[in-house]
C-alpha cells in the first residue's frame, strides 16, 4: 500500500530531492514491497529503519506475549527521477 502511493506521488512531482518519507509499521504488519522500492538496490533513496513496537498492544487477547516488534522507515531521495 505504501509503494504505489509513493510512486504516486513521484509521478506528479510532489517530491524532489531531498525530500524526507517516513513510513510506520513496515515490518509489521508489513508493507509489502515498500521497504524494496526505498532500498539501497534502486539507488533513489537513503533509507534506515528505527526499531519500534507496534503501536496497538493486545493485551486482551489470551496468547499476549508482549509488545511486537516493528519499525519505522525513514527514507530521503536522492536523485531526480526516481526508476
Amino acid at each position: 500500500c505504501y509503494a504505489p502511493d509513493l510512486a504516486l506521488m513521484e509521478r506528479l512531482g510532489l517530491i524532489s530531492p531531498g525530500s524526507v518519507v517516513v513510513a510506520d509499521n513496515v515490518v509489521y504488519p508489513g508493507a509489502p514491497g515498500y521497504l524494496e522500492y526505498v532500498g539501497a538496490e534502486r539507488g533513489a533513496y537513503s533509507t534506515r529503519l528505527i526499531s519500534a513496537a507496534f503501536e496497538y498492544e493486545q493485551r486482551w487477547k489470551k496468547d499476549y506475549d508482549g509488545p511486537i516488534a516493528d519499525a519505522l522507515s525513514v527514507s530521503t531521495l536522492l536523485a531526480n527521477n526516481p526508476s
